[in-house]
């Protein structure tokens, strides 16, 4: 009989995660709410608890790939069991999870941790094709539960029919569950969605929570330029930039419904809502862009956390923006050569707007060249 938790009137929730998190190291099955149904999870270290999650796991999920999906502790450790993952399939990992995103992806790297657990699991995980699913639903009592966990863990929906209907209520969870974590009755319904991605192409396997438009915009490859004030010299950049890229990249910029690479702006003392400044429209207008819709906004860690390329003007600007997010370092740069600076001409004459922005377009064309189609993903859906 499945013994039901009460995660929102337990008395101390570190309780219930410390029984989810003993059930599972014991080799049981464990329920779970996420935001579109529930889920069971069982120890990969465990054979019979996976074989037992392959008999109630949807029928949905059933194919020629495994029946279940490997549950990393974060996007990061996706490259522990697919080191050599798409940037696309990456990216859409740290952008949607946790949440209802399964990503599939090709593997067999033999540096892979998947050829650490026994075979029968990792034919569980692979199926046939040598495919591979990963997934972070999102709850929070999951989330402790995976960190805690002493080795990796495998999830599947939980079902409330034979038809594998997905469960919406922890008291529709199957009986082969030895624990079930009760979140309530799931607010809105829904699926996962389904993307498979190989290369740079991304298939849309099935579209559920998150939309297809969602799914292309959350794989967008997102360069920040920043100066001070976002009045100036990053708002000249950024126009400079989104003109370059449709010219590198012309075949992927013929859906005007979506760019796969965009440049935006912000600046570091930035007055949100600010416009550019007079003599930056005027220099953007005489090579024939437009600066006077552009509105001035700071450089946030939300914004920077999902770039992935970060330009600055100058080498203080870089300092400003590590001092505050040590993490960032790894793709924070300066936009000129080592040593050098972007000077800015606020103040001064639109002669001097025009010499720096001829200096940001030559700066800029040397990182163009460095950026390659297989950083940009290409989406279509696949039907069945």
């Amino acid at each position: 009989m499945t013994k039901i938790l009460d995660w929102k009137r337990a008395e101390d929730p570190r309780d219930v995660i410390h029984l989810a998190v003993q059930a599972l190291a014991e080799g049981h099955l464990v329920a779970f709410p996420s935001d579109v149904h529930y889920v069971v999870v069982a120890s990969a270290l465990r054979p019979s608890a996976v074989y037992t999650l392959g008999a109630i796991a949807s029928s949905g999920n059933q194919s020629a790939r495994g029946i279940a999906c490997l549950l990393p502790r974060s996007a990061e450790e996706v490259l522990d069991y697919v080191p050599d993952v798409s940037p696309i399939a990456l990216r859409l990992a740290r952008r949607s999870w946790p949440g209802p995103l399964e990503i599939v992806v090709k593997d067999g790297h033999p540096a892979s941790l998947i050829t650490q657990l026994d075979e029968s699991i990792q034919t569980k995980l692979h199926g046939r094709d040598h495919y591979l699913t990963l997934s972070i639903p999102r709850h929070e009592s999951l989330d402790q539960v995976v960190r805690l966990s002493a080795g990796p863990l495998i999830v599947a929906p939980a079902t409330r029919n034979a038809q594998g209907t997905p469960a919406m209520d922890a008291h529709e969870v199957g009986g082969m569950v030895a624990l079930a974590v009760d979140g309530g009755p799931v607010a809105v319904p829904s699926q996962t969605s389904v993307v498979r991605v190989e290369g740079s192409n991304c298939y849309i396997e099935r579209e559920g929570r998150l939309s297809g438009p969602q799914l292309a915009a959350m794989s967008q490859f997102t360069i920040v330029l920043v100066c001070t004030g976002n009045t100036c010299r990053s708002p000249m950049a950024e126009v400079l930039l989104n003109q370059k890229l449709r010219a590198r990249f012309p075949s992927h910029f013929r859906n005007d419904a979506f760019a796969p690479i965009v440049a935006v702006s912000a600046g570091v003392a930035a007055s949100p809502g600010d416009s550019a400044s007079d003599a930056a429209i005027a220099a953007m207008s005489s090579i024939g862009l437009d600066l006077s819709k552009h509105q001035s906004r700071s450089a946030n860690q939300s914004l920077l956390d999902r770039a992935d390329l970060i330009l600055t003007m100058t080498s203080n600007h870089r300092q400003n923006l590590l001092s505050r997010w040590p993490h960032l370092i790894e793709k924070v740069h300066g936009l000129a050569p080592a040593q050098m600076d972007v000077s800015d001409p606020f103040g001064g004459p639109i002669e001097a707007y025009q010499a720096c922005a001829r200096k940001i377009d030559q700066y800029l064309d040397d990182w163009v060249q460095k950026l390659n189609d297989d950083l940009l993903a290409i989406w279509s859906i696949e039907r069945k």
